[in-house]
């Protein structure tokens, strides 16, 4: 695909600007439009055959020789910093990627990020005192990061026997048998599954929702000046394990509910079946920031449409025992109020 790299005016290097959603030369300042991807934002009903290997297109793919990270941008792009842990040493070469189905872009600037970077680590309760301080030197990378987006009904069913045991006042006990047949659908819309290893979807669920009504066909247009990570999850692996939570989730939560109805519930089957599967592949934003606080590495992840952020920071032993003692003062304060009393 075609897309504008230099400054038609002076050659200087295009970066995609999130505040103006508009393509801005670092060096004169002219602006462009972007050059809209030819595809629209499909969905594709999933199959067990479905293959990545499809939708693949030439990229430029850099591998951080420190972690492992893969990031992916067009061929005339260029990554100076791992995206997952902040090294500068890469690995550059040309490859096939799956071409995302549509692209989310940024719409919260680097200088916006870094503003929320330094509240979110501020309002780390135990977070050590100079970790504030410090978090102004480190930087923030913006990144694309791969999602899978589902769409599907689940079908949850539960039917058998159940025990229920009444016991009179003189002890007699009342045993029925009670029969068991329900079924629930629910309708999932826009279940997102990180494509990468390298974000969790512990992390991706802490950045909370992401509006797809505002997610564009795909171009790497969006990318100057920011990476995209490969996936490295297959997406067989990725349904199999989202369907077989949202199984377990629903028997456990069915049996803890029977468990306090009935008395004996060993003879209900539960299970759950999915149909009208639906999904698409996307590259959502974020600015990550990898931070190390002696000798541990640390992550904050900042969702780059809405800006909520999430991640793990380092906690002080002093805060935290601080507080531990201050707790066990007013206990003991208590105590002896208690005992003054007696």
């Amino acid at each position: 695909m075609a897309n504008y790299s230099r400054c038609a005016n002076c050659g200087g290097e295009l970066l995609f600007n999130p505040e103006t959603a508009m393509l801005v030369c670092d060096r004169c300042g002219s602006t462009f439009q972007v050059k809209e991807g030819n595809s629209s934002f499909v969905r594709r009903a999933y199959t067990s055959s479905y293959s990545p290997a499809e939708n693949q297109n030439e990229t430029v793919k850099y591998t951080c020789r420190t972690c492992g990270a893969k990031s992916v941008v067009g061929t005339d792009g260029e990554v100076k910093r791992c995206s997952s842990c902040g090294n500068t040493t890469l690995n550059k070469e040309k490859s096939m990627t799956i071409v995302p189905d549509g692209i989310i872009p940024f719409s919260v600037s680097r200088r916006r990020a870094g503003e929320i970077f330094r509240n979110w680590v501020g309002s780390r309760k135990f977070a050590p005192s100079d970790l504030k301080q410090m978090a102004k030197l480190e930087k923030i990378s913006g990144l694309y990061t791969p999602v899978w987006n589902f769409n599907f009904t689940s079908i949850f069913r539960y039917s058998g026997t159940a025990i229920k045991i009444k016991t009179d006042s003189n002890g007699n006990q009342d045993i029925r048998e009670i029969d068991l047949d329900k079924t629930k659908e629910t309708r999932h819309a826009n279940v997102l599954v990180s494509g990468s290893t390298r974000i969790t979807d512990d992390f991706l669920e802490g950045m909370g929702e992401y509006d797809f009504n505002k997610a564009k066909p795909y171009s790497t247009d969006y990318l100057l000046g920011f990476a995209g990570i490969d996936t490295d999850i297959d997406i067989h692996e990725i349904y199999a394990n989202m369907t077989n939570d949202i199984a377990k989730e629903n028997k456990r939560k069915t049996k803890n509910n029977l468990q306090k109805e009935y008395d004996n519930i060993d003879e209900v089957s539960y299970s759950t079946r999915f149909r009208d599967v639906s999904f698409n592949y996307a590259h959502i934003p974020v600015w990550a920031n990898h931070y190390t606080y002696k000798g541990k590495e640390y992550h904050c992840y900042i969702n780059g449409q809405t800006g909520k952020a999430t991640g793990k920071a380092p906690k002080s032993v002093l805060k935290i025992g601080g507080l531990v003692l201050g707790i066990l003062a007013g206990i003991g304060a208590v105590i002896g109020i208690i005992i003054s009393l007696l």
